[in-house]
């Protein structure tokens, strides 16, 4: 019986949806696999060559078999672990962007981490850390999971702060010395508080508590009296805003967006001194503000840290620079951008260096470290931590792993502090901080790494800061 052309081209077509759907499934599947490995600890040498398993298993069943449907199989499944593997052209970034978006497949990866973690407790215990027994300094932190706020070091071991307030989503800001304890001011959604602990981090008194018109989120710092945190509230689509004309986000149809913004609050009663409106000023970067540009409508920009320059030598590093401007990562816009003090508009950005970073740090070299979140080749982890020269937005050190029993990664999340040349890391996503001491920090040479903190629950580690 002769095949019309018809028909051979609809086998073809057939044969070829069906490839892509099964290398794009096998992407999938493999991301699944990542993400529940990474929880358990079960991503190990052998899930690392399950691709070429897969690869010598086609071979053999080509072999032996006359069904070339069989091979057709197993060489697509192949095909789809190693685009994953790979990353090529940023694949990852670009199709978990897409699924995110989808949200059946998103949804799927994140039931398979509710499942592994819907019987933890809520209340950490000696049992669930490891902490170095020569750290000799204290951990502020705050855990997924564990709604409150603890201090961690080798004499007290594990202690929770907020044991008269217990707080569902108490994050720390700031802790700072006095003569006779310490200062913590934390926030919980759209509340900021200010206590006093003794010594041995009991809570003597409330400063304040303050209610806000906006939900607080990531980091903050404290200059000339104010806290700087970043807010957001939600707008309604149509927006004046330029941006929403000037590239895809005009075709945006959700209804509503987070509108992020700057919150100066006074540090001494906690009232609301000023609000600053991010979306307003990001059309000034031209590298944005063009018609190719993707933005997620939902989460436009999506910032994340806030540092305020502090040190004339600093402030002479970028163009126009002053005391008190304002550093922020933009996550969503894979920037870093710095505000002038009191114009509050763009006077420095850098734009495409980093991938979905957190945590930019500058320091009195002329250099910005940063966690590159998703920059690093994903073997042997996605994250790593970059050195940019503030004058030429050039990336000058990198720090990343080399080794798959070294795995290093946070794709979410991820913090920095510096301190005496030494760097301590937070690997949100595995619960884990460590640091790097290196004989020349800003180019990271001849780094020597120490782990430090770990929760054995892997819940994710909001924050932890050294002090």
């Amino acid at each position: 019986m002769k095949i019309s052309k018809l028909d051979k081209y609809l086998k073809i077509w057939f044969f070829v949806s069906v490839n892509l759907i099964l290398i794009f499934s096998a992407w999938v599947l493999k991301l699944i696999i990542y993400k529940i490995g990474h929880d358990v600890k079960i991503y190990s040498d052998l899930i690392k060559f399950i691709p070429y398993i897969i690869f010598f298993s086609s071979i053999v069943i080509l072999k032996f078999s006359k069904h070339i449907t069989f091979f057709i199989f197993y060489f697509s499944i192949y095909v789809g672990f190693l685009l994953f593997d790979t990353n090529y052209k940023n694949i990852n970034f670009k199709v978990e962007t897409f699924i995110k978006s989808n949200s059946v497949t998103f949804a799927l990866i994140q039931s398979s981490k509710k499942i592994l973690k819907k019987n933890k407790k809520n209340v950490l215990d000696l049992n669930d850390i490891y902490l170095n027994k020569t750290f000799d300094k204290n951990i502020l932190l705050r855990q997924d999971n564990f709604p409150d706020i603890y201090v961690a070091n080798n004499k007290i071991k594990l202690k929770k702060i907020l044991k008269k307030d217990n707080s569902s989503n108490a994050l720390p800001l700031l802790i700072h010395k006095k003569e006779d304890g310490y200062i913590l001011t934390y926030f919980d959604y759209s509340k900021l508080n200010k206590v006093s602990l003794d010594k041995n981090f009991e809570i003597t008194e409330y400063f304040w508590k303050k209610k806000h018109q906006t939900v607080f989120h990531h980091w903050g710092d404290l200059y000339n009296n104010k806290i700087y945190i970043l807010g957001s509230n939600t707008k309604s689509f149509p927006n004046d805003h330029q941006l929403l004309y000037e590239n895809n986000f005009k075709n945006c149809s959700d209804g509503w967006f987070l509108n992020e913004t700057i919150e100066i609050i006074d540090y001494e009663d906690g009232s609301l001194i000023k609000r600053i409106e991010i979306m307003d000023k990001l059309s000034k970067i031209k590298e944005i503000n063009n018609p190719n540009f993707n933005l997620i409508c939902q989460d436009p920009s999506h910032s994340n840290d806030i540092r305020i320059i502090k040190d004339e030598k600093i402030s002479e590093y970028f163009p126009d620079g002053k005391v008190g401007d304002i550093l922020i990562s933009v996550r969503h816009f894979n920037s870093i951008i710095l505000l002038d003090k009191d114009s509050y508009e763009i006077k420095w950005y850098v734009v495409g260096k980093t991938e979905w970073q957190h945590s930019p740090k500058i320091t009195s070299e002329g250099t910005i470290f940063v966690f590159d979140n998703l920059g690093s080749n994903p073997i042997n982890g996605l994250s790593r931590i970059v050195s940019i020269d503030i004058k030429t937005k050039n990336i000058i050190g990198i720090y990343e792993s080399s080794d798959f029993n070294d795995f290093f990664e946070s794709e979410s999340g991820g913090r920095l502090q510096f301190e005496d040349n030494i760097m301590y890391i937070i690997e949100t996503n595995k619960a884990k901080m460590f640091s790097i001491e290196c004989e020349n920090l800003i180019y990271f040479e001849n780094c020597r790494k120490v782990n430090i903190f770990e929760n054995n629950t892997k819940s994710d580690l909001f924050f932890a800061h050294v002090f």
